[in-house]
């Protein structure tokens, strides 16, 4: 990797707020800089992709930052994806654990989902909202109908400083930052395609109201996913609202 982009991060921390993405929009709004990072110790009305709702109690680690990125808008994208792979990497490299990533913005382990990444953009800035489940008792974890989920306590890490967590994500984030605004998403594709716990899987996908379910065969150049449909026919899915995607426990 090549040397971060040296971003000052300006740490905020909140016992408690509705949502960190909410804050960081309003504090980029106000034209905060880049690297406004905004950490709660809960959410009240923490959000998920897709307006769902995201259970955010205390004990886990629930931060959004502001960047302020040259990048086309049909780039903007990658941001997501280098969080991702950030978070991942920070978790790794902090406790050993395998996490990998759900296409497009999930952190798994085994199976289960241990967190997520979400990106919006106002007032010229991009938020990026990671949350993770950390130090989250087994008991407070969420019973989702769709997927198990877990938290890096649960999964033997024993309790973590949420500081230094936070620390080693941001750093890592700034060194895949630099990659994407210099040299563009194609520096990240083999990282992003090697933490996949998706590819060769067999998957179902909703895209605008429909379902469709085969198996996930590469992520490709531009964030988007490639599906090898039941009929044999591949069709290429975007990272974008409107199609969510989920392991097929069907078959």
């Amino acid at each position: 990797m090549m040397p971060d982009m040296q971003i000052d991060w300006d740490i905020t921390w909140l016992d408690e707020v509705a949502s960190t993405n909410n804050a960081a929009l309003d504090a980029a709004r106000s034209g905060c800089l880049e690297g406004t990072v905004i950490v709660a110790g809960s959410q009240t009305r923490g959000r998920g992709r897709r307006g769902n709702v995201w259970h955010s109690p205390s004990g886990g680690l629930w931060f959004s930052l502001v960047l302020r990125p040259e990048l086309e808008r049909n780039e903007l994208w990658g941001l997501t994806a280098l969080s991702a792979l950030s978070a991942v990497a920070g978790v790794r490299s902090l406790t050993g654990l395998s996490v990998g990533i759900k296409w497009p913005n999930d952190l798994y382990i085994d199976g289960k989902k241990l967190g997520g990444v979400m990106a919006e953009s106002s007032g010229g800035a991009v938020v990026i909202g990671i949350g993770l489940n950390v130090n989250v008792d087994p008991a407070d974890l969420p019973s989702v109908e769709w997927y198990p989920v877990t938290s890096l306590l649960a999964e033997g890490s024993g309790r973590i400083d949420l500081a230094l967590l936070l620390n080693g994500i941001l750093s890592e984030l700034g060194e895949r930052y630099g990659l994407l605004v210099h040299r563009g998403f194609s520096a990240l594709l083999d990282e992003w395609r090697e933490r996949s716990v998706v590819r060769g899987m067999r998957v179902r996908v909703e895209c605008d109201g429909s379902e469709f379910r085969g198996t996930a065969v590469e992520l490709d150049e531009l964030g988007g996913i490639v599906v090898e449909l039941q009929d044999g026919a591949e069709r290429r899915f975007e990272p974008r609202a409107g199609v969510s995607l989920g392991l097929d426990k069907s078959s």
